[in-house]
Protein backbone atom coordinates (compact mmCIF):
# COMPACT_ATOMS: atom_id res chain seq x y z
CA UNK A 1 0.00 0.00 0.00
CA UNK A 2 1.32 3.25 -0.99
CA UNK A 3 0.62 5.76 1.83
CA UNK A 4 0.07 9.65 1.59
CA UNK A 5 3.76 11.41 2.45
CA UNK A 6 1.84 13.13 5.39
CA UNK A 7 0.43 9.55 6.83
CA UNK A 8 4.19 8.02 6.19
CA UNK A 9 6.04 10.86 8.10
CA UNK A 10 3.09 9.89 10.77
CA UNK A 11 3.60 6.66 10.70
CA UNK A 12 7.66 6.41 10.74
CA UNK A 13 7.07 8.69 13.90
CA UNK A 14 5.26 5.61 15.89
CA UNK A 15 5.90 3.72 18.06
CA UNK A 16 4.82 -0.06 19.35
CA UNK A 17 2.29 -0.93 22.15
CA UNK A 18 4.86 -2.38 23.80
CA UNK A 19 6.98 0.97 24.35
CA UNK A 20 3.61 2.44 24.69
CA UNK A 21 3.13 0.69 27.70
CA UNK A 22 7.10 1.32 29.14
CA UNK A 23 6.22 5.08 28.15
CA UNK A 24 3.17 5.36 29.82
CA UNK A 25 3.42 3.17 33.03
CA UNK A 26 7.34 3.49 34.04
CA UNK A 27 9.23 6.41 32.25
CA UNK A 28 6.44 8.98 33.06
CA UNK A 29 6.79 7.94 36.70
CA UNK A 30 7.89 10.96 38.78
CA UNK A 31 8.90 9.13 42.05
CA UNK A 32 12.23 7.16 42.55
CA UNK A 33 12.65 4.24 40.53
CA UNK A 34 12.43 1.47 42.55
CA UNK A 35 8.56 2.53 43.98
CA UNK A 36 5.29 2.60 40.88
CA UNK A 37 2.00 3.65 41.56
CA UNK A 38 -0.71 1.81 39.65
CA UNK A 39 -4.12 3.03 38.78
CA UNK A 40 -6.55 0.64 39.26
CA UNK A 41 -10.19 0.82 37.91
CA UNK A 42 -11.64 2.21 41.58
CA UNK A 43 -10.14 5.44 41.49
CA UNK A 44 -7.35 4.62 43.42
CA UNK A 45 -3.50 4.20 43.45
CA UNK A 46 -1.69 0.90 44.47
CA UNK A 47 2.14 1.59 45.39
CA UNK A 48 4.44 -1.11 44.95
CA UNK A 49 8.40 -1.87 44.42
CA UNK A 50 9.81 -2.15 40.71
CA UNK A 51 11.01 -5.86 41.01
CA UNK A 52 11.43 -7.00 37.54
CA UNK A 53 9.03 -5.65 34.50
CA UNK A 54 6.61 -7.98 35.24
CA UNK A 55 6.44 -8.15 38.56
CA UNK A 56 5.63 -4.67 38.10
CA UNK A 57 2.29 -5.07 36.07
CA UNK A 58 0.71 -8.20 38.00
CA UNK A 59 -3.07 -7.97 38.78
CA UNK A 60 -3.31 -4.50 36.33
CA UNK A 61 -6.80 -4.75 35.46
CA UNK A 62 -7.08 -1.44 33.34
CA UNK A 63 -4.75 -0.27 30.85
CA UNK A 64 -4.75 2.90 28.85
CA UNK A 65 -2.33 4.02 26.17
CA UNK A 66 -4.73 6.33 24.46
CA UNK A 67 -3.48 9.16 22.11
CA UNK A 68 0.74 7.98 22.37
CA UNK A 69 1.18 7.30 18.43
CA UNK A 70 0.51 3.52 18.29
CA UNK A 71 0.82 1.93 14.99
CA UNK A 72 2.01 -1.57 15.78
CA UNK A 73 1.77 -4.42 18.80
CA UNK A 74 5.68 -5.17 18.59
CA UNK A 75 7.72 -8.03 17.88
CA UNK A 76 8.48 -8.18 21.93
CA UNK A 77 4.04 -8.19 22.66
CA UNK A 78 4.31 -11.26 23.78
CA UNK A 79 6.21 -11.04 26.72
CA UNK A 80 3.64 -9.00 28.13
CA UNK A 81 1.42 -12.51 28.27
CA UNK A 82 2.20 -12.67 31.79
CA UNK A 83 2.37 -9.19 33.25
CA UNK A 84 -1.39 -8.43 31.38
CA UNK A 85 -3.07 -12.16 32.16
CA UNK A 86 -5.34 -9.99 34.63
CA UNK A 87 -6.50 -6.96 32.09
CA UNK A 88 -9.98 -6.64 31.31
CA UNK A 89 -10.02 -3.57 29.88
CA UNK A 90 -7.91 -2.25 27.48
CA UNK A 91 -8.05 1.61 25.81
CA UNK A 92 -6.10 2.25 22.93
CA UNK A 93 -8.26 5.09 21.16
CA UNK A 94 -6.83 8.11 19.67
CA UNK A 95 -3.29 6.00 18.54
CA UNK A 96 -2.29 5.49 14.51
CA UNK A 97 -3.50 1.52 14.43
CA UNK A 98 -4.40 0.89 10.17
CA UNK A 99 -4.76 -2.91 10.43
CA UNK A 100 -6.77 -5.12 12.66
CA UNK A 101 -3.77 -7.95 12.44
CA UNK A 102 -2.48 -5.77 15.07
CA UNK A 103 -4.97 -5.50 16.84
CA UNK A 104 -5.02 -9.26 17.54
CA UNK A 105 -1.31 -9.26 18.25
CA UNK A 106 -2.14 -6.96 20.91
CA UNK A 107 -5.38 -8.37 22.27
CA UNK A 108 -4.08 -12.26 22.47
CA UNK A 109 -1.42 -11.44 25.47
CA UNK A 110 -5.02 -10.81 27.28
CA UNK A 111 -6.80 -14.22 28.42
CA UNK A 112 -9.06 -11.65 30.81
CA UNK A 113 -9.90 -8.91 28.43
CA UNK A 114 -13.51 -8.19 28.09
CA UNK A 115 -13.55 -4.45 27.12
CA UNK A 116 -12.16 -2.84 23.85
CA UNK A 117 -11.63 1.01 23.03
CA UNK A 118 -10.17 1.39 19.54
CA UNK A 119 -11.98 4.97 18.68
CA UNK A 120 -10.17 7.12 16.61
CA UNK A 121 -7.85 4.93 14.48
CA UNK A 122 -7.78 4.66 11.06
CA UNK A 123 -8.36 1.01 10.75
CA UNK A 124 -8.66 -0.65 6.99
CA UNK A 125 -12.05 -3.44 6.69
CA UNK A 126 -10.59 -6.70 7.75
CA UNK A 127 -9.29 -9.46 5.06
CA UNK A 128 -11.95 -12.47 4.85
CA UNK A 129 -8.56 -14.29 6.34
CA UNK A 130 -8.55 -11.75 9.13
CA UNK A 131 -12.38 -12.71 10.30
CA UNK A 132 -12.00 -15.80 11.35
CA UNK A 133 -9.45 -14.72 13.95
CA UNK A 134 -10.38 -15.84 17.34
CA UNK A 135 -9.04 -13.03 19.49
CA UNK A 136 -11.62 -11.30 19.75
CA UNK A 137 -14.21 -13.60 20.72
CA UNK A 138 -14.53 -13.21 24.00
CA UNK A 139 -15.25 -9.13 23.83
CA UNK A 140 -18.23 -8.03 25.47
CA UNK A 141 -17.90 -4.61 24.72
CA UNK A 142 -16.18 -2.91 22.53
CA UNK A 143 -16.30 0.83 21.46
CA UNK A 144 -15.37 2.47 18.00
CA UNK A 145 -16.24 5.36 17.55
CA UNK A 146 -15.28 7.76 14.55
CA UNK A 147 -13.76 5.41 12.89
CA UNK A 148 -15.32 6.20 9.54
CA UNK A 149 -17.47 2.74 9.18
CA UNK A 150 -20.81 2.52 7.72
CA UNK A 151 -23.55 -0.20 9.06
CA UNK A 152 -22.55 -2.33 6.42
CA UNK A 153 -18.82 -2.54 7.58
CA UNK A 154 -20.06 -3.22 11.17
CA UNK A 155 -22.12 -6.08 9.62
CA UNK A 156 -18.77 -7.43 7.86
CA UNK A 157 -16.72 -6.99 10.98
CA UNK A 158 -18.98 -8.03 13.39
CA UNK A 159 -18.44 -12.01 13.37
CA UNK A 160 -14.96 -11.11 15.11
CA UNK A 161 -16.73 -10.29 17.89
CA UNK A 162 -19.67 -12.59 18.15
CA UNK A 163 -20.22 -12.29 22.17
CA UNK A 164 -20.70 -8.61 21.86
CA UNK A 165 -23.01 -7.44 24.30
CA UNK A 166 -22.17 -3.15 24.21
CA UNK A 167 -21.32 -1.61 21.08
CA UNK A 168 -20.55 2.18 20.53
CA UNK A 169 -20.47 3.59 17.17
CA UNK A 170 -20.52 7.73 17.97
CA UNK A 171 -19.88 9.46 15.06
CA UNK A 172 -19.29 6.99 12.12
CA UNK A 173 -21.01 7.26 8.64
CA UNK A 174 -24.26 5.61 9.58
CA UNK A 175 -27.10 6.71 7.48
CA UNK A 176 -28.81 3.18 6.73
CA UNK A 177 -29.24 0.36 8.45
CA UNK A 178 -30.40 -2.91 8.34
CA UNK A 179 -31.44 -5.78 10.36
CA UNK A 180 -28.76 -8.12 11.59
CA UNK A 181 -29.41 -11.76 9.96
CA UNK A 182 -28.95 -15.20 11.58
CA UNK A 183 -26.42 -15.34 15.24
CA UNK A 184 -25.23 -11.61 14.30
CA UNK A 185 -25.25 -9.59 17.68
CA UNK A 186 -27.43 -12.41 19.38
CA UNK A 187 -26.02 -11.12 22.72
CA UNK A 188 -26.05 -7.12 22.06
CA UNK A 189 -28.48 -5.61 24.83
CA UNK A 190 -26.77 -1.72 24.44
CA UNK A 191 -26.46 -0.12 21.14
CA UNK A 192 -25.10 3.44 20.66
CA UNK A 193 -25.16 4.85 17.24
CA UNK A 194 -25.13 8.47 18.41
CA UNK A 195 -23.89 11.30 16.23
CA UNK A 196 -24.65 9.22 13.37
CA UNK A 197 -26.68 10.79 10.17
CA UNK A 198 -29.65 8.52 10.60
CA UNK A 199 -31.92 11.04 9.65
CA UNK A 200 -35.20 8.51 9.23
CA UNK A 201 -37.15 6.61 11.96
CA UNK A 202 -37.73 3.78 10.01
CA UNK A 203 -33.96 3.05 9.39
CA UNK A 204 -33.81 2.68 13.33
CA UNK A 205 -36.84 0.29 12.96
CA UNK A 206 -34.69 -2.13 11.19
CA UNK A 207 -33.21 -2.98 14.24
CA UNK A 208 -36.39 -3.90 16.31
CA UNK A 209 -35.86 -7.55 16.25
CA UNK A 210 -32.74 -7.55 18.15
CA UNK A 211 -34.26 -9.50 21.02
CA UNK A 212 -31.85 -8.87 23.62
CA UNK A 213 -31.18 -4.71 22.71
CA UNK A 214 -32.54 -3.12 26.47
CA UNK A 215 -30.23 0.21 25.86
CA UNK A 216 -30.47 2.72 22.25
CA UNK A 217 -28.88 5.77 21.93
CA UNK A 218 -30.03 7.55 19.10
CA UNK A 219 -29.25 10.95 20.42
CA UNK A 220 -27.33 13.62 17.70
CA UNK A 221 -28.90 11.55 14.51
CA UNK A 222 -31.14 14.28 13.13
CA UNK A 223 -33.83 12.20 13.22
CA UNK A 224 -37.22 13.95 12.10
CA UNK A 225 -40.39 11.93 13.46
CA UNK A 226 -40.98 8.88 15.46
CA UNK A 227 -43.62 6.20 13.96
CA UNK A 228 -44.27 2.58 14.50
CA UNK A 229 -46.56 1.52 11.34
CA UNK A 230 -47.13 -2.21 12.77
CA UNK A 231 -49.57 -1.27 15.08
CA UNK A 232 -52.32 1.80 15.69
CA UNK A 233 -52.76 4.00 18.39
CA UNK A 234 -53.45 2.24 22.00
CA UNK A 235 -51.25 -1.39 20.85
CA UNK A 236 -47.95 -2.04 21.69
CA UNK A 237 -45.42 -2.45 19.01
CA UNK A 238 -43.74 -6.05 18.25
CA UNK A 239 -39.93 -4.33 17.47
CA UNK A 240 -37.79 -4.02 19.97
CA UNK A 241 -39.17 -6.19 22.71
CA UNK A 242 -36.82 -5.81 25.34
CA UNK A 243 -36.07 -2.21 25.02
CA UNK A 244 -35.92 -0.36 28.33
CA UNK A 245 -34.18 3.00 28.03
CA UNK A 246 -33.85 5.51 24.74
CA UNK A 247 -31.64 8.32 24.55
CA UNK A 248 -32.98 10.25 22.00
CA UNK A 249 -31.89 14.00 22.38
CA UNK A 250 -30.76 16.33 20.15
CA UNK A 251 -32.75 15.61 16.99
CA UNK A 252 -35.68 17.50 14.88
CA UNK A 253 -38.58 16.30 16.30
CA UNK A 254 -41.07 18.51 15.58
CA UNK A 255 -44.69 16.78 16.82
CA UNK A 256 -46.29 15.59 20.11
CA UNK A 257 -47.48 12.04 18.11
CA UNK A 258 -43.72 11.89 17.35
CA UNK A 259 -43.57 11.79 21.75
CA UNK A 260 -46.97 9.39 21.73
CA UNK A 261 -45.01 6.91 19.70
CA UNK A 262 -43.33 5.83 22.40
CA UNK A 263 -45.91 4.61 24.25
CA UNK A 264 -45.91 1.92 22.23
CA UNK A 265 -42.83 0.53 23.11
CA UNK A 266 -43.40 -2.72 25.51
CA UNK A 267 -40.77 -2.11 28.34
CA UNK A 268 -39.76 1.42 27.60
CA UNK A 269 -39.25 2.87 31.56
CA UNK A 270 -36.23 5.17 31.00
CA UNK A 271 -36.31 7.86 28.31
CA UNK A 272 -33.57 11.17 28.25
CA UNK A 273 -34.60 13.08 25.37
CA UNK A 274 -33.76 16.90 25.33
CA UNK A 275 -33.15 19.67 22.77
CA UNK A 276 -35.53 18.35 20.30
CA UNK A 277 -37.96 21.80 18.67
CA UNK A 278 -41.23 20.20 19.81
CA UNK A 279 -39.71 21.60 23.38
CA UNK A 280 -38.56 24.78 22.24
CA UNK A 281 -42.30 26.79 22.61
CA UNK A 282 -42.97 25.66 26.34
CA UNK A 283 -40.87 25.75 29.53
CA UNK A 284 -38.94 22.67 31.18
CA UNK A 285 -41.87 21.57 33.48
CA UNK A 286 -44.57 22.09 31.17
CA UNK A 287 -42.36 19.47 28.36
CA UNK A 288 -41.88 17.37 31.42
CA UNK A 289 -45.83 16.75 32.22
CA UNK A 290 -46.57 16.54 28.72
CA UNK A 291 -44.04 13.60 28.05
CA UNK A 292 -45.19 11.40 31.09
CA UNK A 293 -48.88 12.15 30.26
CA UNK A 294 -48.26 10.73 26.76
CA UNK A 295 -46.15 7.44 27.47
CA UNK A 296 -47.41 5.28 30.28
CA UNK A 297 -44.64 3.23 31.88
CA UNK A 298 -41.70 5.49 32.47
CA UNK A 299 -40.10 5.40 36.05
CA UNK A 300 -37.45 7.44 34.52
CA UNK A 301 -37.68 10.58 32.70
CA UNK A 302 -34.32 12.89 31.92
CA UNK A 303 -32.43 11.21 34.67
CA UNK A 304 -35.46 11.58 37.02
CA UNK A 305 -37.18 9.58 38.77
CA UNK A 306 -41.00 9.17 38.69
CA UNK A 307 -43.12 8.97 41.62
CA UNK A 308 -46.69 8.24 41.47
CA UNK A 309 -47.59 11.99 42.74
CA UNK A 310 -44.99 13.62 40.57
CA UNK A 311 -46.88 11.31 37.52
CA UNK A 312 -50.41 12.22 38.43
CA UNK A 313 -49.51 15.92 39.27
CA UNK A 314 -48.45 15.62 35.17
CA UNK A 315 -51.81 14.29 34.01
CA UNK A 316 -53.44 16.68 35.83
CA UNK A 317 -51.25 19.77 34.55
CA UNK A 318 -52.13 17.69 31.06
CA UNK A 319 -56.25 17.76 31.41
CA UNK A 320 -55.73 21.18 32.77
CA UNK A 321 -53.86 22.32 29.78
CA UNK A 322 -56.88 20.28 27.04
CA UNK A 323 -59.81 22.28 28.75
CA UNK A 324 -57.67 25.65 28.95
CA UNK A 325 -57.09 25.48 25.31
CA UNK A 326 -60.54 23.66 23.60
CA UNK A 327 -63.45 24.64 26.24
CA UNK A 328 -65.89 22.41 23.45
CA UNK A 329 -64.27 19.26 24.66
CA UNK A 330 -67.30 18.06 26.77
CA UNK A 331 -69.51 19.17 24.31
CA UNK A 332 -67.83 17.54 21.31
CA UNK A 333 -67.76 14.09 24.10
CA UNK A 334 -71.32 14.66 24.46
CA UNK A 335 -72.05 15.18 20.59
CA UNK A 336 -69.99 12.30 19.44
CA UNK A 337 -70.35 10.11 22.23
CA UNK A 338 -67.44 8.23 23.72
CA UNK A 339 -64.00 8.00 22.14
CA UNK A 340 -62.48 4.85 20.26
CA UNK A 341 -60.53 2.46 23.54
CA UNK A 342 -63.16 3.16 26.11
CA UNK A 343 -66.90 1.76 24.43
CA UNK A 344 -65.45 -1.56 25.15
CA UNK A 345 -65.56 -1.17 28.62
CA UNK A 346 -67.93 -3.33 30.99
CA UNK A 347 -71.18 -1.82 32.46
CA UNK A 348 -68.99 -2.79 36.17
CA UNK A 349 -66.53 -0.41 34.89
CA UNK A 350 -68.32 2.11 33.64
CA UNK A 351 -70.52 1.81 36.64
CA UNK A 352 -66.89 2.17 38.76
CA UNK A 353 -65.76 5.49 37.53
CA UNK A 354 -68.78 6.97 37.56
CA UNK A 355 -68.83 6.44 41.81
CA UNK A 356 -65.27 7.10 44.21
CA UNK A 357 -65.77 5.47 47.65
CA UNK A 358 -64.01 8.49 49.08
CA UNK A 359 -62.49 9.15 53.18
CA UNK A 360 -63.45 12.87 53.67
CA UNK A 361 -61.61 13.73 57.22
CA UNK A 362 -60.31 16.85 59.24
CA UNK A 363 -56.47 15.80 59.59
CA UNK A 364 -56.92 18.02 63.52
CA UNK A 365 -59.84 15.65 64.55
CA UNK A 366 -59.61 11.99 64.28
CA UNK A 367 -63.66 11.54 64.90
CA UNK A 368 -64.24 14.18 62.28
CA UNK A 369 -63.76 11.50 59.07
CA UNK A 370 -66.61 9.52 57.23
CA UNK A 371 -66.32 7.24 54.24
CA UNK A 372 -68.91 7.90 51.24
CA UNK A 373 -69.72 6.84 47.99
CA UNK A 374 -69.50 9.84 45.69
CA UNK A 375 -70.23 10.51 41.93
CA UNK A 376 -67.54 11.18 39.97
CA UNK A 377 -69.29 14.12 37.88
CA UNK A 378 -70.00 16.23 41.42
CA UNK A 379 -68.55 20.02 41.04
CA UNK A 380 -65.85 20.79 43.99
CA UNK A 381 -68.32 23.38 44.76
CA UNK A 382 -71.43 21.14 45.62
CA UNK A 383 -68.92 18.60 47.61
CA UNK A 384 -68.05 21.22 49.56
CA UNK A 385 -71.98 21.42 50.12
CA UNK A 386 -72.10 17.71 50.84
CA UNK A 387 -69.00 18.32 53.54
CA UNK A 388 -70.55 21.12 55.16
CA UNK A 389 -74.04 19.02 56.46
CA UNK A 390 -72.28 15.97 56.73
CA UNK A 391 -69.79 17.35 59.58
CA UNK A 392 -72.32 20.21 60.78
CA UNK A 393 -69.27 22.82 59.46
CA UNK A 394 -71.10 26.43 60.33
CA UNK A 395 -72.06 28.59 57.38
CA UNK A 396 -69.96 31.42 59.38
CA UNK A 397 -66.59 28.94 58.43
CA UNK A 398 -65.55 28.80 55.01
CA UNK A 399 -62.76 26.24 54.63
CA UNK A 400 -60.48 24.30 51.35
CA UNK A 401 -60.61 20.67 50.01
CA UNK A 402 -57.57 18.81 49.49
CA UNK A 403 -56.82 15.38 47.60
CA UNK A 404 -54.45 13.10 49.35
CA UNK A 405 -53.23 9.88 48.14
CA UNK A 406 -50.09 8.31 49.52
CA UNK A 407 -47.15 10.86 49.45
CA UNK A 408 -49.29 13.24 46.56
CA UNK A 409 -51.48 16.35 47.88
CA UNK A 410 -53.36 18.78 45.24
CA UNK A 411 -55.73 21.33 46.37
CA UNK A 412 -59.02 21.06 44.61
CA UNK A 413 -59.09 25.10 44.42
CA UNK A 414 -61.23 24.43 41.13
CA UNK A 415 -64.67 25.21 42.26
CA UNK A 416 -66.58 24.66 38.83
CA UNK A 417 -64.83 21.33 37.80
CA UNK A 418 -65.69 18.03 39.11
CA UNK A 419 -63.19 15.10 40.48
CA UNK A 420 -62.63 13.52 37.25
CA UNK A 421 -61.02 16.51 36.42
CA UNK A 422 -58.18 15.44 39.33
CA UNK A 423 -57.93 11.73 38.16
CA UNK A 424 -59.33 11.09 41.88
CA UNK A 425 -59.19 7.06 42.88
CA UNK A 426 -61.01 4.66 44.93
CA UNK A 427 -60.00 4.74 48.45
CA UNK A 428 -58.29 8.50 47.99
CA UNK A 429 -58.62 10.94 50.76
CA UNK A 430 -60.23 14.76 50.66
CA UNK A 431 -59.31 17.16 53.50
CA UNK A 432 -60.83 19.92 54.90
CA UNK A 433 -59.71 22.70 56.65
CA UNK A 434 -61.62 25.66 57.99
CA UNK A 435 -60.93 29.33 58.89
CA UNK A 436 -63.42 31.41 60.39
CA UNK A 437 -64.86 35.14 57.91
Amino acid sequence: MVMADEDTDDYMNGITFVTAIEKRYIETCIIPKDVLHLPQTDGHQRTIELVGFEKTFERLNEVVVSHMKIIASGNDCHRLRSVLSQTKTLVLSNNWLTDWMEVFKIVVNMEMLTDLVLSHNKLKLPTEEQLLDESLKSIKTLIIDNINYNWHNILYCCQMWPSIERLDLWGNCISQLSSPKGLIFNHLNYLSLCNNNIEDWLQVCKLGELQELKTLDVSDCNLRQICFRDVVVNQKTLLFPQLEYLLISNNRLNEWRDIAELNKLQKLQNLFIKNNPVFDNEKYDTNFNFILSRIEGLKVLNRENISEAMRRDSEIAYLRRMYKENPTFESILAKLGTPYGFENLSKKEMERKKFFNIKLRNPFDNKMEIEKKIPASITIINLKTIVRKLFDIDYNYDFNLIWTSKDFECPLDKESQNLNYYSIENGDTILFFWTIN
